[in-house]
């Protein structure tokens, strides 16, 4: 780095993580300030965010798997209550869509090590379908998890796709 780093928000709860989604668009996960800890994404430019920052979405207190993904315009979240979702961020730190959830009642819920690539989200699928590494269509707001290396894989940390690979890190 050149330049003296700059603060771009200030909160009462520790920010977790932190993605930049295009130029000028960071995405962190945090808290706002109230009497209790109920995390939320926030999305500010690089010039910083207004005081208090406004959330995009928020998961009451069930939190995030501790991982943001992004891809082109989209940063991809694991909700504890809701599951896979993603959305849209401006650039300039511009607004963010609400949440594009993945699946319908509850198919995406009880997901881990999550990744994404152009149109799809890879992750190991819930315990009760055999904790399977899987895939659905980014789009799919009815998916029903396709298998792609059977389960159970609940040992799998992470995943992450490039170029048409999907990787894997075992615990």
């Amino acid at each position: 780095c050149t330049v003296a780093p700059t603060q771009i928000a200030s909160m009462s709860y520790p920010i977790n993580q932190v993605a930049v989604v295009q130029k000028g668009a960071v995405v962190f996960e945090s808290a706002p300030t109230q009497n209790t800890e109920r995390p939320a994404l926030y999305a500010c430019g690089i010039a910083g965010c207004p005081s208090p920052p406004v959330s995009f979405t928020s998961d009451g207190l069930n939190g995030y798997e501790g991982r943001l993904r992004v891809v082109a315009d989209r940063v991809f979240y694991n909700s504890g209550g809701n599951g896979l979702a993603w959305s849209s961020c401006a650039a300039n730190g511009g607004p963010c869509t609400p949440a594009h959830f993945l699946g319908s009642a509850g198919s995406a819920r009880g997901t881990t090590g999550f990744s994404a690539d152009t149109t799809n989200m890879y992750f190991v699928d819930s315990m009760a379908r055999g904790s399977a590494i899987a895939t659905c269509l980014q789009t799919d707001t009815a998916c029903m998890p396709a298998p792609l290396v059977a389960g159970p894989q609940s040992d799998v940390f992470t995943t992450a796709a490039d170029g048409g690979k999907l990787y894997w890190i075992k615990r």
